[in-house]
């Protein structure tokens, strides 16, 4: 099948298909940077760029068209997929709106666009989790989040398991109170594992390779209590990535401060996260799925209590 050939299926996908299978594109899957995902601009036409702009540019605005990022040449010992990541140092990661979860407080499962510097989508990733889990302990829910590239393939796979208990950082020393997720690149195949750590009211986190034998990185995230907190409550959240030894920052998962009116009537996050060009591509993976935990953990339970007020 040539790239931009697409085979169309019925609706309903239970399960995420395996890497290299191509997924169904459905009635229900437009353009999703407004939130409705089908057949994207890259089968309308639009034109996908052959090198990034040298300017950064923001993602398209919601009911604009899809550039999609040009796929590099299949790199040797390189997951499929992942190509795309060894020309990159930043990833932008929009969270879709649900109308039906600000109007109704209903938690719907999570969706994201992910785009390059340049404003080309680079990937779209969903979640799949328990609907009784999302309603009654929702930001404490299990999830597996099923990343999946332009040409429709799930090729980064992230599963959190569902803690009951509190996600507040000051219970996380115990394993069993701490959260964490398993990094697959590609599905079936673990790379790395992001654990949370003690932390005095903040959000820590190391993140181990696959066996869980090495500490690769430490994430310390901004204190969440005291006059500091709340005085850059209208400012960026910055969670610093730093190697195991030591505080030398190498990168940073930041939460975007959209204003007043989106923070407080609607329910998307902008994340990005800087990270150095040469890192490797399952490194840089792992810091892209410690950033969905990290929304769970810390921002979506404001979400909700925007919602419930």
């Amino acid at each position: 099948m040539m790239p931009g050939q697409y085979t169309q299926q019925p609706m309903g996908m239970p399960t995420a298909p395996p890497v290299g299978i191509v997924m169904p594109l459905n009635e229900g899957m437009a353009n999703p940077t407004n939130g409705n995902f089908g057949q994207g601009a890259f089968m309308q036409g639009t034109p996908i760029y052959s090198s990034q702009p040298g300017a950064p540019m923001p993602p398209p605005p919601p009911g604009a068209a899809v550039q999609w990022m040009a796929p590099p040449e299949q790199m040797p010992g390189c997951p499929p997929g992942l190509e795309y990541l060894t020309q990159l140092d930043k990833l932008v990661i929009n969270q879709h709106m649900s109308m039906l979860e600000v109007m109704t407080s209903w938690e719907v499962k999570n969706k994201y666009s992910v785009f390059n510097s340049a404003g080309q989508q680079v990937y779209f990733a969903y979640e799949e989790s328990e609907t009784c889990e999302r309603q009654c302990c929702g930001p404490l829910r299990g999830y597996t989040m099923h990343v999946v590239d332009n040409f429709q393939r799930e090729v980064m796979r992230f599963t959190r398991p569902f803690k009951c208990l509190c996600s507040c950082g000051c219970c996380s020393g115990c394993d069993s109170c701490a959260t964490e997720t398993t990094v697959e690149a590609p599905p079936g195949n673990v790379v790395s594992v992001v654990r949370q750590v003690f932390g005095c009211c903040c959000h820590n986190f190391v993140v181990r390779t696959g066996d869980e034998s090495k500490d690769i990185f430490k994430i310390e995230g901004p204190g969440m209590c005291g006059w500091t907190y709340n005085c850059n409550c209208c400012a960026d959240k910055v969670y610093e990535i730093m190697v195991p030894e030591g505080n030398q920052v190498i990168g940073s998962i930041r939460k975007k401060w959209r204003g007043w009116v989106a923070e407080t009537y609607t329910n998307a996050d902008v994340f990005t996260v800087d990270f150095p060009i040469d890192l490797d591509v399952t490194m840089k993976v792992a810091l892209f799925g410690a950033t969905f935990l990290i929304d769970f953990l810390a921002f979506e339970e404001q979400k909700q209590q925007r919602h419930q007020y």
